[in-house]
């Protein structure tokens, strides 16, 4: 019997890293639309599907409370995690936008939206844990995983996945 395999995605770190790689791509009817985040992101699925060739497929995001778990037990943590989730709030709630960071957030979720929304139609599993970060659901399915005789293949930070213990 042949051994299935898995490719898991860190959603989130993928999106930022084509947002900021391709921040100069615009598309729309009047090129004012910043697309290189969901141009690359897709991209960089495709290529990795047509060289693994796996029998599944799953993007993992990070809950908008991503951490709130462990927000108690690490001090440090709890400092950034509040000034994210703030961020997050205001760019969600808001269409005005008073600096860079809140513009290019408000610009990185909307293509976050649309990649969601693609990922949907393509047919691609996807992850998210409103209160959990993506590296914990991705160490989660992938020792359940390997334990069943899954081969599984990680796309994302390298330091992440040995932080969560795979």
């Amino acid at each position: 019997m042949k051994q299935k395999k898995t490719l898991i995605l860190y959603g989130d770190w993928l999106l930022k890293k084509m947002y900021y790689r391709n921040n100069f791509m615009v598309c729309g009817v009047h090129g004012q639309e910043k697309c290189g985040a969901y141009i690359g992101f897709l991209n960089t699925i495709k290529n990795a599907v047509d060289f693994l060739n796996p029998d599944k497929v799953i993007v993992v995001w990070d809950g908008v409370r991503d951490g709130w778990y462990k927000y108690d037990s690490y001090p440090d943590l709890k400092l950034e995690k509040k000034e994210k989730w703030s961020l997050n709030d205001y760019v969600i709630n808001n269409s005005f936008y008073t600096n860079a960071k809140q513009e290019d957030s408000a610009c990185i979720w909307d293509q976050k939206i649309f990649i969601q929304e693609a990922l949907d139609d393509l047919c691609v599993r996807q992850g998210e844990e409103t209160y959990s970060e993506a590296y914990d659901v991705i160490a989660h399915y992938t020792i359940k995983a390997q334990q069943e005789g899954e081969k599984v293949f990680l796309f994302g930070r390298e330091y992440d996945y040995f932080r969560s213990g795979i």
